[in-house]
């Protein structure tokens, strides 16, 4: 019984170990209302945000929309980057992007409590129609960190109320519309190993 309960206490520890290239999953949220759509549940984009070693950390954008609806441009604050590194796109279908956009900042940036002080961009080059990120296809940009920051870093900065924070300029929505977005709080992608490793600790009652 004795060893059982140490087996459980070791598994237990084990799964609370965040590894330390653990992603953290952010959703975003419209701070113009240009659109009806602007909230539609099919509209679906993410960021993923990985710690990819050599000081430097990732920022993965999904569209994975059932409506129509492009990511044209991308916008970052300071926070503990200090330069662009590389962006990648995933998909032949995808346009290729560069540093510097389009317009310069998050569109309704200035309208919201905490103005966006764009540090960092990345915009599609193609013209409409299809001028950015697509249903199905996704964006990677990597960053060096400045002198003495870390992943942890980030993620606490990006956290927090009045943090670094990341906007993106939505376009092509089904009206024709586009809206400003920022990202909200993040969710750790390792809390669902996190339930199921829960799940598998609950004892079974013996057979009678």
């Amino acid at each position: 019984m004795r060893k059982l309960s140490v087996l459980i206490c070791i598994l237990v520890c084990a799964l609370f170990v965040v590894p330390a290239n653990a992603s953290y999953i952010y959703s975003f949220e419209a701070i113009t209302s240009n659109s009806i759509w602007r909230n539609d549940p099919g509209l679906i984009i993410t960021m993923e945000l990985f710690d990819v070693g050599s000081n430097q950390v990732e920022f993965k954008f999904q569209n994975s929309s059932t409506i129509a609806g492009a990511i044209a441009q991308i916008y970052f604050e300071q926070g503990p980057l200090q330069s662009l590194a590389s962006i990648n796109w995933g998909s032949q279908k995808a346009v290729e992007f560069t540093s510097g956009a389009t317009p310069p900042n998050v569109p309704g940036s200035t309208a919201i409590s905490t103005p966006f002080q764009v540090i960092f961009s990345v915009g599609a080059n193609k013209q409409p129609p299809k001028n950015g990120l697509s249903s199905g296809e996704w964006l990677t940009v990597t960053f060096n960190l400045a002198p003495g920051k870390t992943f942890a870093d980030v993620t606490s900065s990006i956290n927090s109320q009045g943090g670094f924070r990341v906007g993106m300029h939505l376009v092509s929505l089904p009206d024709g519309n586009s809206e400003g977005f920022v990202n909200t709080v993040p969710e750790p992608a390792t809390l669902a190993v996190l339930a199921l490793g829960s799940a598998v600790l609950i004892p079974r009652r013996k057979k009678n």
